[in-house]
């Protein structure tokens, strides 16, 4: 470091302060973002990217209300993290084959954006991907997508429904959470876990198809979705996670499969409208119930106040007619809270 030792300021430009993480313990860094876009704009409001361009550069058109256009030539491989972020008066965008990958949080805040579809190149979805674009009505993702990224939709209010081809294997946390105005999605065979808070507060949304697929329900998954009326769990499903269904105000009636092995705490907080919960195991021991010790502290002790469990208690629990299996959850020290125990003959 002797070389630098004369310099009191270095003024650089640089994309990537990633570089400098070794360096912090000499320097005393400090970053100014530059206004304005990295690419010209002409006077109708078309962004202008030169021909031979294969990378698209990070933030190079963000926060950049004029741009209405976009014309991306075929030479781009790369179109980079925050590109064309909260860039609220571009309308439309044709993204051409050439390109494998976009960047993450790389359309986030185009409200008016309308419609976009996605080149059979691209294999990702990235995080935040097209976060916040209101006014996205529809969506194309082709079969060349395997995963779909942490945020990627997320309020997305104006979409209405979506279909996610059989190729995609993983959908990211709160990928579709806040989109109020879907109707339907389709989550395909190849997905094994729905993630936390994958399609939370999608109050537009009426039913759901759980494929056979999916082993586990993580944390959160439908909270909010007071639109849904009844859910049926296949029987893979081995794990729901606390809070699973928190807030599903419209909730009538749910299945649990005999697979189930899991179920988290507060799973059915505020289903005020549940009325019949159908379970399918023999045994209620074979369900591991998850609870939650609630505690007041104060400067000089803890106190347990309370224990949650599943919740959703106004509703009646149905069980299987074989023999001693009602007596059995009425003995259960957390099935036994529910209104009513019975018996039903026929699965499903």
């Amino acid at each position: 470091m002797d070389d630098f030792e004369d310099f009191e300021e270095i003024e650089i430009e640089i994309e990537n302060l990633d570089v400098f993480e070794d360096f912090n313990d000499f320097f005393k860094i400090t970053v100014e973002e530059v206004e304005g876009p990295m690419y010209p704009i002409n006077e109708n409001g078309i962004g202008i990217i030169p021909l031979g361009t294969t990378y698209i550069k990070d933030r190079s058109f963000r926060g950049c209300k004029k741009l209405t256009n976009i014309v991306i030539p075929v030479s781009v491989r790369t179109i980079g993290h925050n590109a064309f972020e909260g860039c609220t008066g571009l309308t439309s965008i044709v993204i051409p084959d050439s390109v494998k990958e976009i960047g993450r949080s790389a359309f986030m805040g185009c409200t008016g954006l309308t419609s976009i579809v996605i080149p059979d190149s691209v294999k990702m979805i990235e995080w935040f991907a097209f976060e916040g674009c209101s006014g996205l009505k529809s969506i194309v993702i082709p079969d060349s997508v395997r995963a779909i990224g942490h945020n990627a939709f997320e309020d997305c209010t104006g979409l209405t429904s979506i279909a996610i081809p059989d190729s995609v294997k993983e959908i990211g946390s709160f990928a579709f959470e806040g989109c109020t105005g879907l109707n339907n999605i389709v989550i395909p065979d190849s997905v094994k876990k729905i993630r936390s808070r994958v399609i939370a507060g999608c109050t537009g949304l009426t039913s759901i198809v759980i494929p056979d697929s999916v082993k586990e329900i993580e944390s959160n998954a439908f909270e909010g979705c007071t639109g849904l009326t009844n859910i049926v769990m296949p029987n893979s499903v081995k794990k729901i996670e606390s809070r699973a269904f928190t807030g599903c105000t419209g909730l009538t009636s749910i299945v649990i499969p005999d697979s189930v092995e899991w179920i988290g705490f507060n799973v059915f907080e505020g289903c005020n409208s549940l009325e019949s919960i159908y379970c399918h195991a023999d045994d209620p021991e074979q369900i591991i119930i998850e609870n939650r010790i609630l505690v007041r502290k104060d400067d000089e002790k803890k106190e347990t106040i309370g224990i949650e469990y599943l919740g959703g208690y106004q509703a009646t629990l149905y069980v299987h007619a074989s023999e001693g299996v009602v007596d059995a959850y009425k003995r259960h020290r957390v099935w036994n809270k529910f209104a009513d125990i019975k018996p039903f003959k026929n699965y499903r």
